[in-house]
Protein backbone atom coordinates (compact mmCIF):
# COMPACT_ATOMS: atom_id res chain seq x y z
CA UNK A 1 0.00 0.00 0.00
CA UNK A 2 1.29 3.45 -0.81
CA UNK A 3 1.86 6.13 1.81
CA UNK A 4 -1.22 8.22 2.58
CA UNK A 5 -1.71 11.56 0.85
CA UNK A 6 -2.70 14.67 2.85
CA UNK A 7 -6.41 14.09 2.13
CA UNK A 8 -6.20 10.48 3.25
CA UNK A 9 -6.07 9.22 6.81
CA UNK A 10 -4.92 5.61 7.09
CA UNK A 11 -3.80 3.41 9.94
CA UNK A 12 -3.28 -0.22 10.85
CA UNK A 13 -5.06 -1.41 13.94
CA UNK A 14 -3.97 -4.65 15.55
CA UNK A 15 -5.78 -7.03 17.89
CA UNK A 16 -3.87 -8.07 20.97
CA UNK A 17 -4.90 -9.88 24.18
CA UNK A 18 -6.55 -6.81 25.70
CA UNK A 19 -8.36 -5.59 22.59
CA UNK A 20 -7.36 -3.35 19.71
CA UNK A 21 -4.38 -1.01 19.74
CA UNK A 22 -4.75 2.08 17.59
CA UNK A 23 -2.25 3.74 15.31
CA UNK A 24 0.28 0.93 14.88
CA UNK A 25 2.93 1.58 12.23
CA UNK A 26 2.37 -0.33 9.00
CA UNK A 27 5.56 -2.39 9.41
CA UNK A 28 4.49 -3.45 12.92
CA UNK A 29 1.08 -4.84 11.91
CA UNK A 30 1.27 -8.58 12.69
CA UNK A 31 -1.18 -11.36 11.87
CA UNK A 32 -3.83 -12.26 13.07
CA UNK A 33 -6.58 -9.94 12.00
CA UNK A 34 -4.96 -6.73 11.00
CA UNK A 35 -6.96 -4.16 9.16
CA UNK A 36 -6.26 -0.97 7.29
CA UNK A 37 -8.68 1.95 7.58
CA UNK A 38 -8.84 4.85 5.14
CA UNK A 39 -11.08 7.90 5.19
CA UNK A 40 -11.22 10.78 2.73
CA UNK A 41 -12.28 13.33 5.33
CA UNK A 42 -10.89 16.35 3.46
CA UNK A 43 -13.44 15.75 0.72
CA UNK A 44 -16.23 15.73 3.29
CA UNK A 45 -16.76 12.05 2.58
CA UNK A 46 -18.01 10.08 5.56
CA UNK A 47 -17.39 6.68 3.94
CA UNK A 48 -14.63 4.60 5.49
CA UNK A 49 -12.73 1.80 3.75
CA UNK A 50 -11.71 -1.16 5.89
CA UNK A 51 -9.27 -3.66 4.40
CA UNK A 52 -9.14 -6.91 6.41
CA UNK A 53 -6.68 -9.68 5.64
CA UNK A 54 -6.28 -13.39 6.31
CA UNK A 55 -9.11 -14.23 8.70
CA UNK A 56 -8.34 -17.98 8.34
CA UNK A 57 -11.46 -19.36 10.00
CA UNK A 58 -11.15 -17.25 13.15
CA UNK A 59 -14.82 -16.35 13.64
CA UNK A 60 -14.70 -14.95 17.23
CA UNK A 61 -11.83 -12.64 16.29
CA UNK A 62 -13.63 -11.49 13.13
CA UNK A 63 -16.90 -10.77 14.91
CA UNK A 64 -14.99 -8.85 17.59
CA UNK A 65 -13.19 -6.82 14.93
CA UNK A 66 -16.43 -6.01 13.07
CA UNK A 67 -18.06 -4.97 16.35
CA UNK A 68 -15.10 -2.72 17.13
CA UNK A 69 -15.14 -1.15 13.65
CA UNK A 70 -18.90 -0.67 13.76
CA UNK A 71 -19.20 -0.33 9.96
CA UNK A 72 -21.98 1.86 8.65
CA UNK A 73 -23.94 1.08 5.46
CA UNK A 74 -21.93 3.67 3.48
CA UNK A 75 -18.57 2.12 4.52
CA UNK A 76 -16.74 -0.39 2.36
CA UNK A 77 -15.28 -3.56 3.85
CA UNK A 78 -12.72 -5.33 1.66
CA UNK A 79 -11.49 -8.77 2.67
CA UNK A 80 -8.08 -9.68 1.25
CA UNK A 81 -8.68 -13.40 0.82
CA UNK A 82 -7.97 -16.43 2.98
CA UNK A 83 -11.23 -16.40 4.91
CA UNK A 84 -10.87 -20.19 5.27
CA UNK A 85 -8.51 -22.84 6.70
CA UNK A 86 -6.30 -23.00 9.79
CA UNK A 87 -8.85 -21.63 12.30
CA UNK A 88 -11.70 -23.41 14.06
CA UNK A 89 -14.68 -22.17 12.03
CA UNK A 90 -14.07 -21.60 8.33
CA UNK A 91 -17.72 -22.27 7.36
CA UNK A 92 -18.85 -19.82 10.05
CA UNK A 93 -16.51 -17.13 8.72
CA UNK A 94 -17.77 -17.60 5.14
CA UNK A 95 -21.37 -17.48 6.36
CA UNK A 96 -20.70 -14.39 8.54
CA UNK A 97 -19.06 -12.47 5.67
CA UNK A 98 -21.82 -13.56 3.27
CA UNK A 99 -24.49 -12.31 5.67
CA UNK A 100 -22.51 -9.10 6.28
CA UNK A 101 -22.48 -8.54 2.51
CA UNK A 102 -26.28 -8.52 2.50
CA UNK A 103 -26.39 -5.39 4.69
CA UNK A 104 -23.02 -3.73 3.97
CA UNK A 105 -20.77 -2.89 1.04
CA UNK A 106 -18.47 -5.95 1.13
CA UNK A 107 -15.88 -7.03 -1.44
CA UNK A 108 -13.84 -10.22 -1.08
CA UNK A 109 -10.61 -10.71 -3.02
CA UNK A 110 -9.90 -14.38 -3.63
CA UNK A 111 -6.92 -15.75 -1.73
CA UNK A 112 -4.87 -18.86 -2.36
CA UNK A 113 -6.93 -20.81 0.19
CA UNK A 114 -10.18 -20.00 -1.63
CA UNK A 115 -8.48 -21.00 -4.90
CA UNK A 116 -7.50 -24.31 -3.30
CA UNK A 117 -11.11 -24.87 -2.20
CA UNK A 118 -12.43 -24.01 -5.67
CA UNK A 119 -10.06 -26.59 -7.20
CA UNK A 120 -11.13 -29.13 -4.56
CA UNK A 121 -14.80 -28.66 -5.51
CA UNK A 122 -13.93 -29.15 -9.20
CA UNK A 123 -12.06 -32.35 -8.31
CA UNK A 124 -15.03 -33.59 -6.26
CA UNK A 125 -17.29 -33.10 -9.28
CA UNK A 126 -14.91 -35.41 -11.19
CA UNK A 127 -15.02 -38.03 -8.43
CA UNK A 128 -11.62 -37.18 -6.95
CA UNK A 129 -11.94 -37.09 -3.17
CA UNK A 130 -9.30 -35.56 -0.95
CA UNK A 131 -9.42 -36.38 2.75
CA UNK A 132 -8.75 -33.94 5.56
CA UNK A 133 -9.72 -30.46 6.62
CA UNK A 134 -10.53 -29.20 3.11
CA UNK A 135 -13.10 -31.97 2.65
CA UNK A 136 -14.67 -31.34 6.07
CA UNK A 137 -14.95 -27.61 5.37
CA UNK A 138 -16.48 -28.26 1.94
CA UNK A 139 -19.10 -30.57 3.47
CA UNK A 140 -20.02 -27.85 5.99
CA UNK A 141 -20.58 -25.12 3.40
CA UNK A 142 -24.10 -24.44 2.15
CA UNK A 143 -24.80 -23.96 -1.55
CA UNK A 144 -25.19 -20.23 -0.78
CA UNK A 145 -21.76 -20.20 0.86
CA UNK A 146 -20.17 -21.89 -2.18
CA UNK A 147 -21.92 -19.52 -4.59
CA UNK A 148 -20.66 -16.61 -2.48
CA UNK A 149 -17.08 -17.95 -2.51
CA UNK A 150 -17.25 -18.38 -6.27
CA UNK A 151 -18.06 -14.66 -6.58
CA UNK A 152 -14.77 -13.51 -4.99
CA UNK A 153 -12.73 -11.10 -7.12
CA UNK A 154 -9.11 -11.54 -8.31
CA UNK A 155 -8.38 -7.94 -7.23
CA UNK A 156 -10.23 -4.81 -6.15
CA UNK A 157 -9.53 -1.16 -6.94
CA UNK A 158 -10.22 1.64 -4.48
CA UNK A 159 -9.67 4.54 -6.89
CA UNK A 160 -10.31 7.33 -4.40
CA UNK A 161 -7.21 6.15 -2.51
CA UNK A 162 -5.17 4.97 -5.50
CA UNK A 163 -5.12 1.45 -4.04
CA UNK A 164 -5.37 -1.93 -5.73
CA UNK A 165 -6.09 -4.75 -3.29
CA UNK A 166 -4.63 -8.16 -4.23
CA UNK A 167 -4.07 -11.19 -2.06
CA UNK A 168 -0.68 -12.61 -2.87
CA UNK A 169 0.85 -10.66 -5.66
CA UNK A 170 0.73 -9.73 -9.30
CA UNK A 171 2.14 -11.79 -12.13
CA UNK A 172 5.64 -10.65 -13.07
CA UNK A 173 4.79 -10.56 -16.78
CA UNK A 174 1.86 -8.17 -16.36
CA UNK A 175 2.57 -5.00 -18.35
CA UNK A 176 -0.44 -3.03 -17.08
CA UNK A 177 -3.08 -3.71 -14.49
CA UNK A 178 -6.65 -4.11 -15.79
CA UNK A 179 -9.08 -1.31 -14.97
CA UNK A 180 -11.63 -3.75 -13.58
Amino acid sequence: LRKPTPVLTCRWDVKNESGFRKGVEEADAPHPLTYFQCRTAAKGDTMRNFIIGDVHGMLPELTSLIQTLNPQPEDQITFVGDLVDKGDDSPGVVRFVRELSQTHNVVVVEGNHESKHKQHRKNLSKGKIREGEINEITKSLSSEDIEFMDSFMPFHRIPEHGVVVVHGGISGNLEHFPES
